[in-house]
């Protein structure tokens, strides 16, 4: 469980690199990222002893660390494999675009 742990604060740390890197406003810290999620399993994973939660969340932080990354240091048009599975399937549902909005306005 540890090593599932590091690799989340791993993408955290490159996460928080990326926001420093960027030279134009390309990754906005305050909408919400595939990350936080990622690392909000994390967490539960670690709280009630589930690999899975934990596996399920480092695959999100991964994915969202290496996109925002490839963004700001070669391609800003660049999406993630779990990021387009999101845009294409789940982002048409009105209730799904009605949560995002509620959430980025929590910020």
């Amino acid at each position: 469980m540890y090593t599932l742990d590091l690799i989340a604060y791993i993408c955290l740390l490159l996460f928080i690199m990326v926001l420093f890197e960027q030279k134009e406003s390309i990754v906005k810290p305050l909408e919400i990222h595939h990350l936080y999620i990622g690392l909000a399993l994390v967490v539960l994973g670690t709280v009630f002893h589930s690999t899975f939660l934990a596996i399920v969340g480092d695959v999100l932080a991964v994915d969202d660390s290496v996109q925002h990354l490839i963004q700001v240091v070669a391609n800003p048009k660049f999406q993630s494999p779990i990021h387009l599975l999101y845009a294409t399937y789940l982002w048409p549902i009105p209730w799904v675009q009605a949560l995002n909005k509620w959430v980025n306005n929590l910020f």
